[in-house]
């Protein structure tokens, strides 16, 4: 189907070229012709412009008026009569029953064409309709189709039109039936596809072919010329707008801005071509002659053909239509299609549990698109005698779409005169001759991922598509992924100042200036964040959206799915954002994952968004309300949340680990040019092996030799862009390696500034290495041993004591942190190592504000707050989510599997004075104990194990007696020797009596996942002997490469089991009655997806 065809005057550089005909009312001005109806409206515009059919009023085409037989005849004689029309004269036909005079002269002549016979010898019908059939017939005799002999109505005429692809009908209704009578808009739609049509008359001509040697020969060539050819003189030709005011493209270097006009350049697509080779090969037009719509610049790169008639020089005399046969569409919904086959081969890496590999299709605007590996049938390319597989693929893949950028002309960005250039023509593989072609284009399928990486993550972009020539095959597209920024409308600076991208950090704010870019989309006003894609090396701007902020508090958070539910009721997410915007998305390594996006690790994008994380702390319950920027239910950017400890500096106390190490040094670190030194220290509410920066200049330095120093001194820190901390000692710390008092940077030693009655921000540093206790004095007032002022606490205050004790034959060490309102009587343990910062309090001389309170327990005992736990019973954790009561503690409510009962609990742990950013003491599949008061023990670490597919504390259950209610268990295999020495009987097996134990089925996906996502039952005893698949883990397997995956299955039934031991020491000891090394308390099955095939029966 021909797109748009309009008829037009042309200018010839500067010389204007008259139009053939007069132009009349066009299809806009015709109240009566719908505008969405394109075939219609450019069939209406034709036949006025060129005289063959006209309104009937000024304001209305009359096109849902019946065509007479009459009125007919007269539109095929105007139509090969170049517009011409003669009414009246004497009717010279043989038909007697004509009637208005008008219609007798051109009547006469269709008669005397053979155009028309008449309904009878000496009849014609004249106001009778025209049928479909009827005006079928006298347009294939006007085209010369019915000359030897007479053709048998009306099908003879129809069947003539198909063969010779004279397609009459085409933009015609399919209602429209071939005995129905026929509107004008009917007729319309028939005359313009006639005047496009081939004839069926011959014509010979001599043309011209050069030799391999050069020399020139003539050769006779029979063509058949359309209508339009040979009625109205004109030769088709091809052309392709190369420059327009703001664009050049291919070889053109200039664009046509100096002509004065709104000029497009013109180049001949196909100079070869014997039929248009007199064309001239280049010339203007002005698009206001042209009668386009839109500007010259919309149709840079697009196809015309153009039906013209040249002078006596070959140049242009005459241009009587032109039809722009480029699309370009604007799309956000391309689709990528992967491969079809399930060989380990189309998997990334030749792993299953990795994404299929791309197959090179997308679906574009519901149209096939392919980047590589098109088939045949997509271009239908024609292949040359014996080529190979590699110079077919090539053929075949030769009109593949193209990436394509937009680039400044030139070297000054303030013209804003562009060209559009390929990103890279070697993008995709094309292969020697000889070559083995890779069906499964594995490097293709990776570099379509990540040139269309917000694509295939299903993230914000925009694509410009392009089908230059009018074949349906899209031949470039400009891919243009979205970004967000703030915007900065100050014009002492321009936007392609700062690098390729334009970014600025501004504060932590991503920011461009927009002065001297070119901006495109959505109006926007000085500082809005703004979505869309930024490019400062083209000096372009495409605004998609203005993202308005959202005020509000935090009201809840879940750590599992990483999502907040905002106090305006909007459940949004903190770390989706990377999938939408090139912002984060650049960071993201979706090779390391396989290119499964949902495994991508947030500590990829760490530089990129990693603060973002910190939203998922329970400090974000406790602050005032914050702006956040949301787009499609995530966080793209938020202002005001502050989760670092409430504190001058964040806090972190150097410390020991459970085997008395502090200090170690790890493998080179590639971004600091050495090895990386580690020490172990409670930071941000938990305890973790923290990398260390040592050339920081403070001293005293950190390492070996000042173990002392630093072992369990309070300190802050700040984190480099290579995630090293530099720590410093908040009452021994000094900005030289001297350490003199002047170098001193600690906190203030000096009681005596606190007597200042107006500054409250003072602090100072109190120590005591003495035997010291916390006692409370009045409401929220303390005194701490050898302090002579009390301590006031608030909101604000932290207190952090370190509490070594004896569990039976156990060592504990544990921080605990308490806030105002955990801390309601005196710490009744003796204490040492104390350090205190407080504030001044301006308002009285013996009370200061507790910042910070930490020491160490010295009496060898557990801090007991709420009680000591007694009755215990197991749980298995599911989900973990930060709280905040109505006092402002933060716990953690856990989501429980219940194995005794097969169901879901939620449970509060017990420990309330986690730090803001605290992580849970426990996780996804640690199997805990609730306390007698109903509360998860998780003050203390009570884990006895862990659910997980791959813990070591599973077994396999490899036997089962049904009568004695017994089964053998072997430790969960590790390897496939461990799995041998099973089969073969020599591994050590356990025997557990199961009368009447209460068993369960977990059964999920993998790792985590099976825990957190999958279902949880109950079973039965006897499920334990089954040999049902469904108890039973799985696994995806093909014997070779090339073979179909499978799933298999777990050789024997895996499960966790909490065992009642007939001696705890020494777990080999029989009962003398069962012949059993004990007693299961409950049989938890695990039934998990991706389990390793050494595992699994693979027969």
């Amino acid at each position: 189907m021909r797109n748009f065809k309009r008829f037009l005057t042309l200018a010839l550089a500067v010389v204007m070229v008259a139009s053939m005909f007069a132009f009349g009312a066009s299809a806009a001005q015709f109240t009566d012709v719908d505008e969405n109806n394109e075939y219609l409206t450019k069939s209406v515009n034709l036949l006025n412009h060129i005289g063959v059919a006209k309104g009937t009023s000024d304001t209305t085409f009359g096109t849902e008026e019946l065509v007479t037989r009459e009125q007919m005849a007269a539109f095929i004689y105007r139509l090969m009569k170049r517009g011409n029309s003669v009414e009246g004269g004497a009717n010279a036909s043989r038909f007697t029953d004509l009637e208005d005079p008008t219609f007798f002269f051109m009547i006469s002549w269709a008669d005397s064409q053979g155009i028309i016979k008449g309904t009878s010898a000496t009849t014609f019908e004249p106001k009778g309709s025209i049928t479909l059939q009827d005006a079928y017939t006298m347009i294939v005799r006007a085209l010369g189709y019915e000359k030897e002999e007479s053709l048998p109505y009306p099908f003879g005429y129809i069947g003539v039109a198909e063969d010779k692809g004279v397609e009459l009908d085409e933009g015609l209704s399919s209602d429209v039936s071939y005995t129905d009578a026929l509107t004008r808009g009917d007729v319309a739609i028939l005359l313009y596809n006639a005047f496009f049509a081939e004839t069926g008359v011959a014509e010979t001509k001599q043309v011209e072919r050069e030799l391999s040697d050069g020399s020139i020969v003539l050769e006779t060539k029979t063509d058949y010329p359309t209508l339009a050819e040979k009625v109205y003189d004109v030769i088709e030709v091809e052309y392709q707008a190369v420059a327009t005011p703001k664009y050049a493209f291919g070889e053109e270097t200039e664009t046509t801005s100096d002509l004065g006009y709104d000029a497009v350049l013109f180049d001949k697509v196909d100079g070869q071509d014997s039929d248009t080779v007199d064309a001239p090969a280049q010339f203007y037009a002005d698009v206001k002659d042209l009668a386009i719509d839109g500007s010259a610049d919309d149709y840079i790169m697009g196809h015309f053909n153009m039906f013209v008639t040249l002078d006596d020089d070959n140049d242009i005399d005459e241009i009587l239509y032109a039809e722009s046969l480029m699309t370009k569409k604007s799309v956000s919904d391309i689709k990528l299609e992967t491969l079809t086959s399930n060989t380990k081969n189309s998997y990334y890496d030749g792993n299953s549990k990795y994404a299929k590999r791309l197959s090179g299709k997308a679906i574009v605007d519901g149209k096939d698109v392919y980047f590589y590996n098109a088939p045949y049938s997509y271009a239908k390319p024609t292949y040359g005698t014996k080529w190979d597989d590699a110079k077919k693929y090539n053929e075949r893949n030769a009109s593949n779409v193209k990436f394509i950028e937009r680039a400044i002309l030139g070297t000054d960005k303030d013209d804003h005169e562009y060209t559009f250039n390929f990103v890279d023509e070697n993008m995709f593989v094309t292969y020697a001759a000889g070559d083995e072609v890779d069906d499964n284009c594995v490097a293709d399928s990776e570099t379509l991922v990540n040139v269309l990486k917000q694509v295939y993550t299903g993230g914000l972009y925009e694509a410009v598509v392009y089908d230059v020539d009018g074949d349906g095959l899209y031949d470039y597209i400009n891919y243009m992924p979205y970004s967000f920024a703030f915007v900065d409308t100050d014009d002492d600076y321009n936007f392609y100042d700062n690098n390729d991208s334009g970014f600025v950090d501004d504060g932590g704010k991503p920011t461009v200036y927009t002065n001297e870019a070119v901006i495109e989309g959505e109006s926007f006003k000085d500082e809005d964040l703004v979505l869309g894609y930024f490019d400062a090396a083209a000096n372009y701007i495409k605004v998609a959206k203005v993202v308005e902020p959202v005020k509000a508090t935090v009201s809840d958070i879940k750590t599992s799915t990483s999502t907040l539910t905002l106090s305006t009721g909007d459940k949004v997410s903190v770390k989706d954002a990377w999938k939408l915007v090139a912002n984060f998305n650049a960071a993201a390594d979706l090779a390391a994952v396989g290119y499964v996006v949902d495994n991508v690790d947030w500590d990829q994008l760490a530089d990129a968004n990693g603060k973002m994380e910190e939203l998922l702390g329970a400090g974000s319950y406790d602050s005032d309300a914050a702006e956040f920027y949301v787009y499609g239910g995530a966080i793209l950017f938020q202002d005001g949340i502050d989760n670092d400890i409430t504190f001058d500096g964040k806090l972190i106390v150097v410390t020991e680990d459970e085997d008395g190490n502090w200090i170690e040094t790890g493998s080179f670190n590639s971004a600091t040019g050495e090895k990386t030194t580690y020490v172990y220290a409670w930071v941000d509410g938990a305890l973790k092996w923290v990398a260390i920066d040592t050339d920081a200049d403070v001293w005293p330095e950190l390492k070996e030799a000042n173990k002392e120093t630093y072992l369990n001194k309070v300190g802050t820190y700040t984190v480099d862009s290579n995630g090293l901390y530099t720590i410093k000692l908040l009452g021994n710390a000094y900005d030289d390696k001297k350490m003199e008092e002047d170098s001193y940077i600690g906190i203030n030693k000096d009681i005596a500034d606190l007597d200042d009655d107006k500054d409250d921000s003072l602090q100072y540093l109190f120590e005591n290495d003495g035997t010291s206790y916390l006692t409370k004095n009045v409401g929220k007032r303390f005194k701490t041993t050898g302090f002579n002022r009390d301590l006031v606490l608030d909101s604000k205050s932290i207190i952090l004591i370190r509490n070594e004790y004896q569990d039976g034959e156990d060592t504990v060490v544990d921080f605990v942190q308490y806030s105002v309102n955990e801390l309601t009587e005196s710490i009744e343990n003796s204490l040492t190592n104390v350090q205190v910062v407080v504030s001044n309090n301006v308002d009285y001389t013996n009370r200061e504000n507790l910042v910070l309170y930490f020491a160490e327990t010295s009496d060898g005992k557990e801090i007991n707050i709420e009680g000591k736990t007694t009755t215990k019973s197991d749980r298995i954790v599911k989900m973990m989510n930060p709280k905040m009561n109505a006092d402002k503690k933060y716990y953690y409510e856990y989501t429980v599997y219940n194995p005794y009962t097969g169901e879901t609990e939620t449970i509060n742990g017990n420990k309330t004075d986690y730090g803001k950013s605290g992580a849970s003491r426990y996780t996804y599949g640690d199997v805990v104990e609730i306390n007698s008061t109903g509360l998860i023990e998780d003050k203390k670490d009570t884990k006895k194990g862990s659910a997980l597919p791959n813990s070591a504390d599973l077994y396999w259950i490899i036997d089962y007696d049904a009568d004695s209610k017994v089964i053998e268990i072997a430790k969960l295999p590790t390897s496939q020797e461990e799995v041998d020495a099973i089969d073969n009987g020599t591994a050590k097996t356990i025997r557990l009596n199961v009368e009447d134990v209460v068993v369960s089925k977990a059964n999920g996906g993998s790792g985590a996942d099976m825990i957190k996502w999958g279902s949880f039952a109950k079973a039965a005893v006897a499920d334990l002997g089954s040999d049902k698949k469904d108890f039973k883990a799985t696994a995806t397997w093909s014997k070779k490469d090339t073979d179909p995956l499978k799933t298999v299955y777990g050789k024997y039934i895996k499960a966790y089991i909490d065992i009642d031991w007939e001696d705890k020491n020494n777990h080999d000891a029989l009962n003398d009655d069962t012949n059993c090394n004990g007693d299961a308390n409950y049989v938890t099955i695990i039934v998990n997806s991706d389990e390793p095939t050494y595992r699994c029966d693979l027969k």
